[in-house]
């Protein structure tokens, strides 16, 4: 008998999935360094949505506000269907997290309200591990 999987341990294991893909190496933070911050917002995108557009938008406008919030450390999109978006933000702690969040929030009340149907469901965590490749490593044949 299969066990049900719940959407919340999905889009985490989503997530760690994405993040972990670009790693071959793990190390543990160190115990007096600040632990980065990561929020998951997932979003159900209406079907009338222009993804080309929201995409082009996201690059020409949130990019670079992004770039601009102190302790910002990451922006990755996942789209495991074309009306479900995981946004996935990595910062340097959880209080850079909450002034970033108001930004993306504002930001996102602007730019891709209408194009919402639902969310976001956010996930917040610190992170304990993180994976990144070995500055000598090189990728493996495929």
């Amino acid at each position: 008998m299969q066990t049900p999987v719940s959407r919340r341990a999905a889009v985490i294991a989503t997530a760690i999935s994405a993040i972990g893909v670009r790693g071959l190496t793990v190390r543990a933070q160190a115990a007096d360094a600040t632990d980065p911050y990561v929020t998951i917002r997932v979003y159900q995108l209406k079907d009338t949505t222009d993804r080309a557009a929201l995409i082009a938008d996201t690059e020409a406008s949130l990019i670079p506000l992004l770039e601009t919030l102190p302790g910002w450390l990451g922006f990755t999109v996942l789209e495991p269907d074309p009306l479900t978006w995981f946004a996935i933000t990595e910062w340097a702690s959880k209080e850079d997290s909450a002034t970033g969040g108001a930004a993306i929030k504002e930001w996102v009340a602007e730019h891709v309200a209408d194009s919402i149907a639902s969310g976001p469901e956010s996930i917040e965590a610190t992170v304990n591990i993180t994976a990144a490749p070995a500055s000598d490593a090189t990728p493996a044949a495929s």
